[in-house]
């Protein structure tokens, strides 16, 4: 879920996630509709596209998704991944995937590719783990 200025909203898309009746959800999706951000493909139509370097799998994610608003790919930055990291520090969002350009996918953990959380998704992933802990 995005806020106003586009920034994502956890709290926002913890509350829409336990909207169950189907009406609600209905509504939910006119009114306030959520957004997807993909960072990969793995197929296309019938083919397995999962050894192809990363940076061929997002062309083809890009012209999959073809300008749709709703389902949106994330864009690979390069060489740029400081600069991305402290405009997510600026922007208190969770943080950022760090992933290898020529690397194909794999399942699972590799050293391939880095989750980063900023100060604030650090603070995100506390207050995830305590109301985990108080269910």
């Amino acid at each position: 879920m995005l806020d106003a200025t586009g920034k994502p909203d956890f709290d926002r898309l913890c509350r829409r996630a336990r909207t169950k009746k189907r009406l609600d959800v209905e509504h939910a999706a006119r009114s306030d509709p959520a957004a997807l951000f993909v960072f990969d493909l793995l197929v296309v139509g019938n083919r397995d596209v999962r050894k192809l370097p990363l940076l061929k799998r997002k062309e083809l994610l890009q012209d999959a998704l073809d300008g749709s608003q709703r389902v949106r790919a994330v864009q690979y930055v390069g060489e740029q991944g400081r600069r991305l990291f402290d405009a997510a520090c600026q922007l208190q969002i969770e943080g950022i995937m760090a992933k290898k350009a020529d690397a194909p996918y794999k399942t699972g953990r590799s050293r391939d590719w880095l989750k980063i959380r900023t100060p604030a998704g650090r603070d995100v992933q506390e207050k995830r783990s305590e109301q985990w802990d108080q269910r």
